[in-house]
């Protein structure tokens, strides 16, 4: 059953970031005689209408399983899986298209594409992807894919509309490349380079002359900036009573911390708005107070979300009262909690922290935060064999590396 649950749905806290776990599934299937389920729960999920609330990792993983399935015995997964193609809701993105090609070759990639064309046929609006013969070249060499195609498109039409629309936007893109090149005498800096290049005063009028712009693009400026320009905006931060512009200027430091401390922290870290109160967090994690200390025990007493706080105001004896905090229920904020709580081990390793890495490990739904459990585990020399026996088949490559050294 577990088997079949997890074929249907992929698990994964944030696969966005964390490593694939189709093979490893995969192996795990085979080796435990449950193949059968394997296929069970990819047929369930293809069974399914495609909608754009979906995760697509759910859909990925199920054509990526199915593949792997038609190579194991499984050959009436082959028609499923050709079913699945089409576009993701309102995407570009095309579901099933690589899984095809890998699975069969030169007949897939021209499968893909004569569906392409197909698609294009039905509505001009869409732009056509090479992605497909990316992926196809990958596989068999360059120009594999081009040949292919210019060997089909003469007895198909699908194909041929799919090579014409091709030719059509990449003189279209080399067009406009050509426009820049010949507009610009020189490369421009990148925004990033720009901000981080900024003078406090610069800084300002950036911020003032436009109010919807966002706190993460300034987040790198403190880190370049010298600490006259610092100090200038830590001046101005007295004063300053605007959210907005308040948040950004917060946003400026949070890489770097205050050089002075201003009780205003105090109230920025309880504010109502969250992303002022987040600043505030990240700001006093580099920040070192007597004030912030005091304040981070006092709400480790009711809650976790202030642990970022002792990065920079821990002191022996803490680690208790943070064990002792109630955790959040939302996965995401209890997530972000146990991170801080490894950045707080890994600044202060002389703190007692086996117990807390350990349950870090246990109970952490992030595939990379407890790769970092077992890393900071393993340095400390507290690394339990039967967590050692376990991590050896844990679904991330880098985790079982950690117990083979």
């Amino acid at each position: 059953d577990l088997v079949r649950a997890a074929s249907e749905s992929s698990w994964q806290f944030d696969p966005q970031c964390e490593q694939p776990r189709t093979d490893w599934l995969f192996e795990i299937a085979r080796t435990g005689d449950a193949l059968d389920d394997m296929a069970a729960g990819v047929r369930e999920r293809f069974a399914k209408p495609l909608s754009r609330d979906d995760s697509h990792y759910d859909w990925e993983q199920a054509c990526s399983l199915a593949a792997r399935l038609v190579n194991s015995g499984v050959p009436e997964l082959r028609t499923a899986l050709y079913n699945q193609i089409a576009y993701w809701p309102e995407s570009s993105d095309i579901l099933a298209a690589d899984e095809i090609i890998e699975l069969d070759g030169a007949d897939g990639f021209l499968h893909v594409a004569r569906w392409m064309g197909a698609q294009l046929q039905a509505d001009p609006a869409r732009s056509a992807d090479a992605h497909p013969m990316v992926t196809y070249n990958r596989l068999h060499g360059d120009e594999a894919a081009q040949k292919l195609l210019d060997a089909a498109a003469p007895h198909d039409s699908a194909i041929a509309h799919y090579c014409k629309r091709l030719k059509e936007e990449d003189a279209g893109e080399l067009t406009k490349v050509n426009v820049f090149k010949m507009a610009l005498k020189q490369p421009s800096k990148s925004r990033r380079d720009q901000i981080r290049e900024m003078t406090a005063t610069e800084l300002f009028e950036f911020i003032d002359s436009d109010p919807n712009r966002t706190g993460p693009s300034l987040r790198s400026w403190g880190y370049h900036a010298s600490e006259n320009a610092r100090r200038t905006v830590e001046s101005r931060l007295q004063t300053e009573q605007d959210p907005k512009h308040l948040e950004l200027l917060l946003g400026s430091l949070t890489q770097v911390g205050l050089l002075e401390f201003t009780p205003r922290l105090l109230d920025w870290l309880q504010s109502s708005n969250p992303r002022i109160a987040n600043c505030a967090r990240q700001i006093a994690s580099h920040t070192r107070h007597p004030e912030l200390a005091s304040f981070a025990r006092s709400s480790a007493r009711h809650r976790a979300d202030d642990w970022e706080l002792f990065v920079a105001n821990f002191d022996a004896g803490d680690e208790q009262l943070i064990l002792n905090s109630p955790l959040p229920d939302d996965p995401s904020e209890y997530h972000w909690a146990l991170k801080d709580l490894h950045e707080i081990a890994q600044k202060h390793p002389a703190g007692d922290w086996n117990a807390a890495l350990l349950y870090s490990y246990a109970n952490n739904p992030c595939q990379n935060c407890r790769k970092d459990a077992v890393k900071l585990l393993r340095e400390r020399n507290a690394l339990p064999d039967w967590v050692r026996d376990e991590c050896a088949a844990d679904a991330d490559e880098r985790v079982r590396a950690h117990v083979r050294c």
